[in-house]
């Protein structure tokens, strides 16, 4: 063991990050990774003392470092000013990066105390008894994927004997501060705004599709690898002005909407939120989630990325914490009767790279794709796209539900969008061509699927979902044509229950059903007598509620 003593630094205490609230609720819920981490490499000759003295400049630069939490109401995070944190030494018996990289993932897995444990934990991986590296993990609480390469830089730098920036003038308890302020929470309300605008523009979930079951289920992870690949984003970008990532973006649009014949898809992507300058070298949780609704109805690939980087670069800016998020999205929700599945998220980290699934010391594949299976994990999402790398190698990263992405359904989604973005390369690509080109093709619906503004809706998933709401009542479901809509789904109930309580009954049974979304008009009654009708959503409806 090696402890590592600071002191003198600041000490205070305050209210949480909108972030920091943020990864507290997810890592109570756990529905997210508890945890980041990384393997830096330690220079030939560098002694424990020294790597002791690296990591104590760390602590005392870095606030959230050295912060631990009152859980509260209210919570509130206490940022020490002096302390120990206690590194563990690990022998390796042969010194390979795997088996750091090995030892990295077993050592996140383990859940940080919050209340009375730093948030950092650091193991030195010797070799003979030598250092040769550091295994890091530190808690979602303190830091996101954007924090750990800020810090993989400052250990590559001083490890190296050289100086590094002066540390961010905004640490946690400041920038929490300033989210309080009235600028604050203009931004705020603009980003919620904004979620809401794009909500309404994409289809209630992406992934309505035959055969997808409700709620999360261990998904298996597909690494999908190729060089040629690489060069390929970067060509496309040049010509069409836009950024690498909105290139990777935009082909997984193209594939998804592609096979789940929607016009339309919502992604969700991650945004590093760190477009002021006093937070550019802010180490703690800022990334957000930013929302888009992405119109794949256009001619050629070409359009579709200089769609997705305007869109992106607006969207980025307005992403926002799930504290904003959730009233708003369950009111929106609640009025248009659906439910926001989130089920497809990208987060290119590529520019953060570390060690992200264990692959860092796999060696580039020689031919033009590799597709690798590895186990995978629960997650929120139906479909996760990582971007790992996007240097000389295109590293992605698939997550997907295997009832929405079968193994080789999977496969050929990911050579599919290493096929798109290979032949995007040289011209560009008509959308119409996606079938022939990747071999991927769109998921086949019956009659009882119809269209509901830019939605796909299962009229069996819809009267399901009512006959679950309401197992003692006697209701029918149709499909009306709208001229502006598509269709209106009307449902017709035997009894006095008023549309308020029939449409409260289906939201709260509507929750993981993706094909499925709660009727637009509810009319009760039986027979010839008076009935009571209305949307169910607000009072004033017809004969009232």
């Amino acid at each position: 063991m090696i402890t590592v003593r600071f002191c003198g630094a600041s000490a205070r205490e305050g209210p949480l990050t909108l972030g920091q609230a943020d990864m507290l609720a997810w890592i109570v819920d756990a529905t997210e990774p508890a945890s980041v981490f990384a393997v830096w490499d330690v220079p030939a000759g560098t002694s424990a003392g020294e790597i002791e003295g690296i990591i104590r400049q760390l602590l005392t630069r870095h606030e959230s470092l050295r912060t631990t939490y009152r859980l509260g109401p209210p919570p509130v995070q206490v940022v020490a000013g002096s302390g120990e944190l206690t590194m563990a030494e690990c022998p390796s018996p042969d010194g390979t990066l795997e088996f750091a990289e090995r030892l990295a993932v077993s050592l996140a897995v383990k859940p940080f105390d919050l209340v009375n444990e730093w948030p950092l934990r650091v193991t030195v991986v010797t070799a003979a008894g030598v250092p040769v590296h550091l295994v890091v993990v530190v808690s979602h609480a303190a830091a996101d994927m954007a924090s750990l390469g800020l810090l993989s830089g400052e250990w590559a730098a001083l490890s190296a004997g050289q100086p590094v920036p002066p540390p961010a003038t905004v640490q946690p308890i400041d920038l929490a501060a300033q989210e309080r302020s009235p600028a604050g929470r203009r931004r705020t309300a603009a980003a919620a705004a904004h979620w809401q605008a794009q909500l309404r523009a994409g289809p209630h979930a992406t992934f309505a599709v035959p055969g997808m079951r409700g709620g999360c289920s261990m998904q298996p992870l597909l690494l999908v690898r190729s060089r040629p690949a690489a060069a390929a984003v970067s060509e496309t970008a040049a010509r069409t002005r836009a950024s690498r990532s909105s290139v990777v973006l935009a082909a997984a649009c193209a594939m998804v909407s592609h096979y789940t014949a929607q016009h339309a898809c919502l992604v969700t992507s991650v945004s590093a939120n760190r477009f002021r300058s006093e937070l550019a070298r802010f180490v703690g949780p800022l990334s957000r989630d930013a929302l888009l609704a992405v119109n794949a109805d256009v001619p050629t690939f070409d359009d579709l990325v200089r769609q997705v980087h305007q869109q992106a670069m607006f969207a980025y800016a307005r992403a926002c914490d799930d504290t904003t998020l959730a009233p708003m999205i369950d009111g929106f929700g609640r009025d248009a009767g659906t439910w926001y599945a989130r089920d497809f998220e990208f987060n290119d980290h590529s520019n953060f790279h570390t060690v992200a699934c264990g692959t860092r010391a796999v060696p580039d594949p020689g031919s033009r794709l590799q597709l690798t299976w590895l186990p995978g994990r629960v997650l929120a999402s139906r479909l996760t796209v990582w971007v790992n790398r996007l240097d000389d190698l295109l590293e992605i990263a698939l997550w997907a539900e295997p009832s929405l992405l079968p193994t080789g359904t999977a496969e050929y989604f990911g050579a599919g969008l290493v096929a798109l973005i290979g032949e995007a390369a040289g011209r560009p690509v008509p959308l119409a061509e996606l079938t022939p080109l990747t071999g991927l093709r769109p998921v086949d619906r019956s009659s009882e699927w119809v269209r509901v503004g830019p939605s796909w809706v299962s009229l069996g998933a819809v009267r399901r979902l009512v006959a679950d709401a309401l197992p003692a009542q006697s209701a029918r479901v149709y499909a009306v044509p709208d001229d502006r809509h598509g269709h209106r789904l009307v449902c017709h109930v035997a009894g006095d229950l008023t549309p308020r309580v029939l449409h409260d009954a289906c939201m709260a049974a509507l929750p993981g059903r993706t094909a499925a979304i709660a009727p637009h008009w509810y009319v009760a009654g039986a027979g010839t007598e008076a009935r009571t009708e209305g949307d169910g959503r607000r009072p004033g409806a017809r004969n009232g509620e």
